[in-house]
């Protein structure tokens, strides 16, 4: 693991090269793209804010395989942090490929990592084989990973953050969200725009199927009648997608002559997503923690006082 304790990466001068009477100066290097800067003020964990990181074609390569993967190598940083341990760990993953994150060897960044393996990198995140994966970040300190996605594309990442320890009977806990535009055609793309808080309007419609029926006269035996379904309208949209605010519904709609379930997508206002329930994940905030209160209408979720 590369560590650099309590110190800063800064160019030490801009080097200048005379030909014919002109100076010619090399542009300082950018800075390492932190990715994760993990900060506690006031009691409250933060990982940052979520933002778009754009990977272009120029970090394309070509893996042993002979398979094209693009490439980043951004930071973590818990130097704000003066003791203990933080657990950080990837919850969630939507996009058209596969992400993992790997430390580089030692050979790469000349460190002494203690379960260095081998001068092989450490897989520390894997899309490929069900999250979430974490491990502990020490802190006081930085480190380097390396992301690699096998398909160009747009991914949505999801990261949390855990310290020991609470701060007013809360856990010390902390969640951010990356959108990550991989190649050169998902960059050239409209940066996405934050979805504006939907209004949510009381309704009492809970699944889309209309029921007719007729009371008989009194004494009068008749058959009883399926209900009149009517089928669906709207196509149901199978690419993957992350849910983590506004408002939806489970439903039942008659497709193709089958009565299937499906997420009413209405997080967006005035629009409606039909998904299929296999493509979504629903993203279930820290702040949606709650406990169970001492009152016999709530009983059935469990005892008085317990986390939910």
């Amino acid at each position: 693991m590369r560590l650099v304790r309590n110190s800063r990466v800064a160019l030490a001068a801009a080097g200048a090269l005379a030909l014919g009477g002109m100076a010619m100066s090399v542009p300082p290097a950018p800075p390492p793209l932190v990715i994760v800067p993990v900060t506690l003020t006031d009691g409250v964990l933060s990982l940052g804010e979520g933002r778009v990181i754009d990977v272009d074609d120029t970090h394309k390569v070509t893996g042993p395989d002979g398979a094209n993967r693009w490439e980043l190598n951004p930071e973590w940083d818990t130097t704000q942090l003066t003791s203990g341990s933080v657990h950080w760990s990837l919850t969630g993953v939507a996009g058209p490929g596969i992400l993992r994150v790997t430390e580089p060897d030692d050979s790469e960044v000349g460190g002494d990592r203690e379960d260095a393996t081998d001068g092989e990198p450490l897989v520390r995140f894997d899309s490929s084989d069900g999250l979430p994966d974490g491990y502990d970040l020490p802190t006081a300190a930085r480190g380097v990973t390396r992301w690699s996605f096998d398909a160009p594309g747009t991914y949505t990442l999801i990261f949390a953050a855990q310290m020991q320890g609470e701060v007013e009977d809360r856990p010390l806990v902390a969640e951010a969200s990356y959108t990550v535009r991989v190649g050169d055609a998902a960059v050239a793309q409209p940066q996405p725009q934050p979805e504006p808080e939907p209004v949510v309007q009381p309704s009492t419609e809970s699944v889309e199927h209309v029921v007719t029926a007729s009371v008989p006269p009194v004494g009068r035996r008749v058959a009883a009648q399926a209900p009149n379904l009517l089928p669906a309208a709207e196509p149901v949209e199978t690419a993957k997608k992350v849910l983590g605010e506004g408002h939806i519904d489970i439903a039942a709609r008659v497709v193709d002559g089958r009565l299937q379930i499906h997420v009413k997508d209405g997080t967006v206002p005035g629009k409606t997503v039909w998904r299929e329930p296999s493509s979504v994940v629903l993203h279930v905030k820290p702040g949606a923690k709650k406990t169970i209160p001492a009152n016999k209408d709530f009983a059935f979720l469990g005892k008085a006082g317990d986390p939910i």
